[in-house]
């Protein structure tokens, strides 16, 4: 498992080769964890797609290959259709990916735990308010979780949401906010990240269907990750605040934005 540089807590809990054997158990029964995202891909007859490779570094080979304009009008639409078109698709593949390894039911308590399990936290809640509210605290680029089941890889553990910030930019791993396919599961993972909060532990609000407050009193610290995080969250919810995915090459690259 990966984890942020600024991260200032060690501790161990679950072994990572421990942690990929549970990843291997639990994606056993998912079926094809490409099934969406190999049929967006095979729309495009030329381009040779390889399943084994990050999802993002695919779409973004293809772009290369097909030699797409990322100039943009004035509404941030691509002037190339094709490249437009191939963004919103590859936008629902996503999502429709995301939604078959991880549910869609923010009230189902296995959904959420199965989260903690690919997650590699060792102290996995038996109650679902405590498995949303320990997600909920987290900083983890949900992309990056749509491949976990290909490379059997942790995802990294972010102490703050600048950090996450910093790191999709960097790598072009951004995942759509607003897409007509997304359930209430993947809302709880969205965090801001064209304009995020610097403070690690800033009050967040959530997006449960009953927008209620968290149950959860104060600010709690969490120990179950397999080593070098801490985790922190304060009982204010979370509000989501991006809709696009964007694109850059490295930290004074040129962005490329797909269009919302």
């Amino acid at each position: 498992m990966a984890y942020d540089d600024d991260l200032d807590e060690t501790f161990k809990v679950l072994s990572l080769d421990g942690g990929r054997k549970r990843l291997a158990r639990l994606f056993e029964s998912i079926g094809d964890a490409r099934a969406y995202i190999r049929a967006f891909f095979n729309k495009y007859d030329d381009f040779d797609y390889d399943p084994t490779k990050p999802v993002m570094e695919e779409f973004y080979r293809m772009c290369d290959h097909y030699s797409w304009s990322s100039e943009k009008d004035k509404n941030r639409r691509y002037l190339n259709k094709a490249r437009e078109k191939a963004g919103e698709g590859f936008k629902d593949a996503l999502t429709l990916q995301f939604n078959t390894i991880y549910g869609t039911d923010e009230n189902s308590l296995l959904a959420w735990q199965n989260l903690c399990i690919v997650l590699n936290l060792g102290n996995i809640p038996e109650e679902l308010n405590a498995c949303r509210d320990l997600i909920r605290s987290m900083y983890v680029n949900i992309v990056d979780l749509v491949d976990v089941p290909i490379t059997l890889s942790f995802v990294t553990h972010f102490k703050s949401e600048m950090a996450l910030s910093r790191y999709t930019k960097y790598h072009g791993k951004y995942f759509p906010l607003e897409n007509a396919y997304a359930g209430g599961l993947l809302k709880f993972l969205l965090r801001r990240i064209r304009v995020p909060r610097r403070d690690a532990c800033d009050s967040v609000r959530d997006l449960d269907s009953d927008n209620q407050p968290s149950q959860a009193t104060g600010l709690q610290r969490w120990r179950g990750s397999s080593r070098n995080w801490s985790l922190e969250y304060k009982r204010d919810n979370w509000v989501a605040d991006h809709g696009e995915i964007e694109r850059e090459g490295s930290i004074i690259g040129v962005v490329e934005w797909f269009s919302e």
